[in-house]
């Protein structure tokens, strides 16, 4: 699980309707704390991505995010 202040956003990137909300529940389940959920501007993701906006501060943190979503 993530822990050190890190907060994560999830936005659904995809055309499936829930996508966000049902991963949400599946991190914050897990112990990931999860701050915002929306949907994106673009609805045409095909994979996870996840970008980093503590400029590598948090590796560990990252590290585990990306096992667990395998992203």
């Amino acid at each position: 699980t993530l822990n050190g202040g890190v907060m994560i956003e999830i936005q659904n990137g995809t055309a499936t309707v829930g996508l966000a909300a049902r991963t949400a529940e599946l991190l914050q389940s897990s112990g990931f704390p999860v701050g915002f959920v929306s949907n994106a501007l673009e609805r045409d993701y095909n994979k996870t991505i996840i970008y980093d906006f503590t400029n590598g501060k948090k590796a560990e943190e990252l590290a585990s995010l990306k096992r667990y979503l395998d992203a």
